[in-house]
């Protein structure tokens, strides 16, 4: 395909996996915080309006900063930057926090429908708590972890459509690796990261495969239109990227398999 002919079509339907690999799927929206936020009016708006995630887990991050006399001596802090929340059966995760809003799911994975609804509803909820005007960052990201069991080594290359090779092609088998592609959509503000790679798992004495799509959008940056219907809109045009990107990553008769 060249790029002059790259084109996304949400409109498009794929392959429904029954047992798909999914192990977490993650939607991002990454705001400009213009609100003051206070952790314990932020704990009460999530048990008023988000009962349906009752574990609720502070979120702190550390902080280091150099201070004289000479040599510079450290002082540690940690900053309150927002809660992680449970739903009763820990499936569903929610991230309000002071620059972003994250909804993630674990295995098993339903549907595109019902993770997007879930998000659109506690996004709305975020939004108008937190009074967001703008935002920077969307992004949109797909799990997968394939296990091969009993087996010292794999032959990577009955999985993979463009696998990692040995120096020189060389007669050896991978026991693991780790592979990172940026790439860039022609004509679209979307970017994505694969990560394929291939872990040692001692439990299932065997190997772990994984294909990791994280696909973002950088080009809503201090833009103040952030209607529901462009995020539909984005959010299905990067659901397609990940679903294409997904199923010419791994070979055909192995996703055939998951039907």
């Amino acid at each position: 395909m060249k790029k002059s002919d790259f084109k996304i079509d949400p409109n498009q339907e794929f392959p429904h996996l029954k047992n798909a690999p999914i192990v977490e799927a993650a939607l991002e929206i990454r705001t400009i915080p213009e609100f003051e936020w206070d952790e314990k009016k932020t704990r009460v708006m999530i048990e008023q309006n988000i009962k349906e995630y009752p574990n609720i887990q502070i979120q702190k991050e550390s902080l280091t900063q150099l201070h004289p006399p000479n040599p510079p001596k450290p002082i540690y802090s940690d900053r309150w930057r927002g809660y992680l929340c449970k739903s009763s059966d820990n499936l569903n995760i929610l991230q309000v926090n002071i620059e972003s809003f994250v909804f993630s799911r674990i295995k098993p994975y339903e549907n595109w429908e019902r993770f997007f609804s879930e998000a659109l509803k506690l996004w709305g909820i975020y939004k108008e708590y937190a009074k967001v005007k703008s935002i920077r960052r969307l992004g949109l990201r797909f799990i997968n972890k394939i296990s091969v069991h009993n087996t010292n080594s794999i032959n990577i290359d009955d999985y993979l459509t463009y696998p990692p090779h040995t120096p020189d092609n060389m007669d050896m088998l991978f026991t693991e690796f780790l592979h990172r592609d940026s790439l860039a959509a022609p004509n679209y503000p979307y970017n994505v990261t694969i990560i394929r790679a291939l872990k040692a798992n001692p439990k299932i004495n065997g190997a772990d495969i994984i294909i990791d799509i994280d696909v973002f959008d950088l080009s809503l940056e201090n833009s103040s239109e952030i209607s529901i219907e462009l995020l539909k809109t984005k959010f299905s045009e990067m659901r397609w990227l990940k679903n294409e990107i997904f199923f010419k990553t791994l070979k055909k008769e192995k996703w055939e398999s998951m039907k």
